[in-house]
């Protein structure tokens, strides 16, 4: 064989063999890197942290008490006994009464003083009303507002005189958005008629008092 032959013999040798290992060299399929999307956390979006922060904003947000009218006495605590001085037996003074948290479209107050354990039913002991908005009704002002007609067929105020037992004398104030315009000595009852659908607000204080 000649050295024409034996070359291209010896160049088609080493072509194969260098064929064989750039497929070899080849990386694999096992060593090869695994896709991001398997291995990367996805972000919170903008609505779910929307959504979060929302929720904890609610969560601390308190609401504000709600303030109501308030009727006391510095004479006598709620559901507490009056003192004599404010009763038939003693002065028949009437005690001082406080307002608070009174509603600032208040045009005028009615004040309605009264006992609904009295044997022969309830019995009217102050009515008041186109009362000029206060903060406080002084001891012994009888002469605040317009004054009503009461049980004893009197406008005065007239203090607890039970025949006997424990009776509560509830005061009740209401707020009203008009001045009723009545004559002096209207009823409880034409009272209440003539203040219907003009009531803001109302609150009670309740005394006792008790005779052997």
């Amino acid at each position: 064989m000649n050295r024409y032959l034996i070359g291209i013999l010896a160049f088609g040798l080493v072509a194969a063999g260098c064929a064989s290992t750039a497929v070899d060299v080849s990386p694999t399929t096992t060593g090869a890197q695994p896709p991001l999307s398997t291995t990367a956390t996805a972000a919170p979006t903008t609505t779910e942290a929307h959504t979060t922060a929302s929720t904890t904003a609610a969560a601390t947000t308190t609401a504000a008490p709600e303030v109501t009218m308030e009727i006391s006495s510095p004479a006598f605590e709620h559901q507490a006994p009056i003192p004599e001085k404010h009763s038939c037996d003693g002065d028949d003074v009437s005690p001082r009464l406080d307002i608070a948290n009174l509603p600032e479209d208040t045009v005028s107050l009615v004040l309605i003083m009264d006992d609904p354990d009295a044997p022969i039913g309830t019995w009217d002991h102050w009515i008041a009303y186109d009362i000029a908005p206060t903060e406080s009704i002084a001891e012994g002002d009888h002469e605040i507002g317009t004054s009503g007609t009461n049980s004893w067929a009197t406008t005065a105020y007239g203090g607890p005189c039970p025949p006997s037992g424990t009776h509560r004398y509830v005061f009740q104030i209401y707020a009203l958005d008009i001045e009723l315009g009545m004559a002096e000595g209207a009823t409880k009852a034409e009272v209440i008629v003539a203040m219907d659908g003009h009531i803001i607000e109302e609150a009670q204080l309740v005394g006792l008092f008790s005779r052997e």
